[in-house]
């Protein structure tokens, strides 16, 4: 007996069947193999998304692209992104369904990918088509009081997207299918009111006339304040003339240069030009601060959410709760900013004008 023969009876024996003829094998390698065209997408606008809508849009995906052609979904992997770095990958709907996150992690982005197998009318062979589909999160961007959630591992989260990419061979499936997803992905977005709308494009005037305000209150406080230190020094010279009545003019007259060389020498006019210095130095930078403050809060974008774990619903119906007072805040933030160059005019008057 052949020692080098193998008894094939012991052995298990597998195949790998394939979507296509033999004449056609070249053909379909290639089309697995070969560079599609690509369509791309992306959505700049705010939105909030559920498991839910998840669900639904692979549903929406699936159906449209089983019902049209001859179609086996060979992949589909839905990626969870946190804000501690850490990600989860799930390799089918069913995984997706049945996965709960346990820790108290904030969801910030998903990924979506389906991987086709499609015939097309009038092609012999099936051919490769993927579709990719991401939601990014901006809590750290957008609002200052969910920084602790957020890593740095994920500061490249700069602002919120939607971004949609497919892969096909097929020109008017490919328009077909970003069309799709393109009329239901508007419906997550955050549509907002008008008012608050006209206060993010005019966060930058409204940041500007408030900080301006303040600066030319400083500036009005600083004149009076001048012109009353004037007043005051005249005054005291003018008194001399009360306390020499009876004596001639020469004798006033030697008395009032006398005091008026006292104040120049004592310095006091060249110590009150630095205080009022030091005040419009200071009433420009709380210009600054202030109308950058309002500007941020003007400013208000809707922060994206990506609501997948129980964590993340919570800073959200926190988050929902104080936007609602996004226009309140505003208005109280001008006042105080206002109200702040005020006392700080009656201060400097009352304090530093002497």
């Amino acid at each position: 007996m052949n020692p080098n023969s193998i008894d094939s009876s012991s052995e298990d024996h597998f195949a790998v069947m394939l979507p296509c003829e033999q004449k056609n094998f070249s053909d379909f390698i290639s089309s697995l193999l070969g560079k599609p065209q690509t369509i791309g997408r992306s959505f700049d606008s705010s939105f909030v998304i559920r498991e839910t809508d998840l669900i639904n849009i692979y549903h929406l995906v699936d159906q449209r692209v089983t019902q049209q052609n001859d179609a086996n979904l060979i992949q589909f992997v839905v990626k969870v992104m946190f804000t501690d770095g850490s990600s989860v990958a799930l390799n089918s709907l069913d995984d997706f369904l049945h996965y709960s996150e346990i820790k108290p992690l904030v969801s910030i982005g998903v990924h979506l990918s389906w991987t086709y197998l499609i015939k097309f009318r009038f092609k012999e062979i099936p051919e490769k088509q993927t579709i990719e589909l991401s939601f990014k999160s901006d809590l750290k961007s957008q609002n200052s009081s969910l920084e602790e959630y957020v890593g740095s591992k994920h500061s490249h989260f700069s602002s919120s997207n939607i971004s949609l990419t497919i892969n096909h061979t097929e020109r008017s499936w490919g328009v077909d299918i970003e069309a799709l997803l393109t009329g239901h992905l508007r419906t997550f977005f955050v549509y907002e009111s008008k008012a608050v709308v006209f206060l993010r494009d005019q966060s930058g005037n409204i940041g500007l006339v408030s900080g301006s305000l303040i600066m030319l209150g400083s500036l009005v406080g600083s004149y009076i304040t001048t012109n009353n230190f004037i007043k005051s020094n005249l005054a005291k010279i003018n008194d001399l003339g009360k306390e020499y009545i009876g004596a001639d003019s020469q004798t006033i007259l030697a008395h009032k240069i006398d005091v008026l060389s006292g104040i120049i020498l004592s310095g006091s006019w060249d110590i009150f030009l630095y205080k009022v210095l030091g005040f419009l130095i200071f009433s420009f930078i709380l210009a600054i601060v202030i109308g950058a403050t309002i500007a941020s809060k003007a400013y208000s974008r809707h922060t994206s959410f990506i609501l997948l774990t129980k964590k993340t619903e919570g800073i959200y119906s926190q988050y929902t709760a104080e936007k609602d007072k996004t226009v309140l805040n505003l208005v109280l933030s001008i006042f105080i900013g206002i109200g702040s160059g005020i006392i700080a005019n009656i201060l400097f008057n009352k304090y530093f004008s002497t």
